[in-house]
């Protein structure tokens, strides 16, 4: 399923939930000119600084996140697009702690807009940030992701291969001296994927796969986590 079907189906699955007659603001301040654009404009039509506004009064309406979740889900599951908060971690972050992805039908679409995005990640470059906010928002939705990892050091695309090396030349740092990934303070209810993703990076496996691929191919962001890994394996404090 494409990107764009991925999406449709969220519509679809959250479509039995209407907009709300109005917004509760009692947990940030909305402009009331801000507050009336919103409840008047069609929610595929939301602008992405409305959006903005809004997710900051939608902390605990679960019945009006519910009806706005498409429209967030499509402007933050945009691989492309400049960075535009709410980012797909932090509206995937609010969906698991509203209760949205209980309902069977939105867990299921938002899960194939998670596959659509790994199948960006397998066949496209994307920048270190991105892939930040894609493999934090798989964790708020799944239990594990070790089976999209493992794909993803076994796929032969030279984009994939960028990105994984991207990733881990992102992460080394904050591994070597911390143990932690870079933005580990966004994985902190999240912890057990967290250790999960920082184990893989940290594997030998991994690092046998990243340098076989950059003898190979030659991507310097390869070479440079091959580099990057080795130094981090032969570490004195290396465990």
């Amino acid at each position: 399923m494409t990107l764009p079907q991925a999406l449709e189906a969220i519509y679809a699955a959250c479509a039995s939930y209407p907009k709300p007659a109005s917004l509760d603001d009692s947990y940030g301040s909305l402009d009331p000119t801000i507050s009336d654009r919103i409840l008047t404009t069609a929610l595929r039509e939301l602008a992405p600084d409305d959006a903005s506004a809004l997710f900051a009064v939608l902390i605990d309406d679960r019945e009006a996140f519910a009806h706005f979740y498409p429209r967030l889900m499509e402007m933050a599951a945009r691989p492309d697009a400049p960075f535009h908060y709410p980012d797909l971690a932090a509206v995937l972050e609010q969906a698991r702690r509203l209760r949205i992805l209980a309902a069977p039908e939105i867990v299921a679409a938002t899960s194939r807009t998670l596959h659509a995005l790994w199948d960006i990640v397998f066949t496209r470059p994307l920048d270190p940030e991105t892939l930040d906010d894609i493999v934090l928002g798989s964790a708020w939705v799944w239990e594990s992701l070790q089976s999209y990892l493992d794909a993803w050091a076994a796929v032969e695309n030279l984009s994939a291969q960028a990105n994984l090396g991207a990733y881990v030349l992102a992460n080394l740092d904050s591994l070597r001296t911390r143990r932690r990934l870079r933005n580990d303070r966004e994985w902190e209810d999240r912890s057990k994927v967290e250790i999960e993703v920082g184990d893989w990076i940290r594997s030998r496996a991994l690092a046998d796969r990243v340098c076989a691929s950059a003898r190979t191919t030659g991507e310097p962001l390869l070479v440079g986590a091959c580099a990057g890994l080795r130094d981090l394996h032969t570490a004195p404090t290396f465990r």
